[in-house]
This record gives structure tokens, C-alpha cells and sequence, in this order.
């Protein structure tokens, strides 16, 4: 019997407080990682696809990695410095989720940290 994935995740502080993160590095140059991270047709291929004009703030986020049922969600872009770092808040249900990926580069490896917030709880 497999016991599954090791959990790779840990708890660290960030800017709003107490957050989940997670560290994954590509053998990428940076720019290519940010536009799979960005680009709704990238991020289709692993996730789900956004539409909207991110320059007014906001778009409409559809997971589809979950099957065509997951609703879509309004996403609120708080900061975005390509290629560097992208911060959004989005709701699933009552719940607002506040989202981050920072991006860094040495040695021919980009390092991607993904975080998100939790509760004190």
C-alpha cells in the first residue's frame, strides 16, 4: 500500500501573516515559468484559464484542472511585478483566499515560492 506524496509545504510568515508555502525550482529561465504562471493559455494546460483585462484589477479565474462544475471566481490582482511577483485575493464560497508567487533566478534555475494565507486557526 502506497502511502502517497510527502508533504512538501511548511508554515512561514509573509506579508499578511502566517501562510502556507511551497517551493518548487525549474531548470527555466525565469521568464518562461512567469508566463506559465501568467498566461491563461499556459495556465489552462495545468490548472485553469482566467479572462478579463488584468489591467483593470480584476479577472474572472475558471479552475478547470476539477472538471467543468468548479464555478468561476473574480480574482483581484493586489500587485504584479513581472517577472518577479504576483499577488491576487480571490472567494470560493465565504472564504477569501490571498495568494502569492515570487519568483527568483541564479544559476541558469528559477525558484518559485507559491504561498497562501491561513488562519490563525
Amino acid at each position: 500500500m502506497s502511502a502517497g506524496p510527502e508533504p512538501t509545504g511548511t508554515i512561514g510568515e509573509g506579508p499578511l501573516g502566517s501562510e502556507l508555502q511551497l517551493q518548487r525550482s525549474f531548470a527555466e529561465p525565469i521568464e518562461t515559468v512567469w508566463s506559465v504562471m501568467t498566461e491563461s493559455a499556459e495556465l489552462e494546460k495545468w490548472i485553469g484559464r482566467w479572462e478579463g483585462d488584468p489591467s483593470s484589477g480584476k479577472v474572472t479565474f475558471q479552475m478547470t484542472a476539477e472538471g467543468e462544475d468548479a464555478p468561476p471566481e473574480e480574482c483581484t490582482i493586489r500587485a504584479c511585478n513581472p517577472p518577479r511577483s504576483l499577488s491576487v485575493e480571490t472567494s470560493v464560497g465565504p472564504n477569501m483566499w490571498h495568494l502569492r508567487c515570487e519568483l527568483s533566478h541564479e544559476d541558469g534555475v528559477t525558484t518559485r515560492l507559491f504561498a497562501q494565507r491561513v488562519d490563525d486557526e
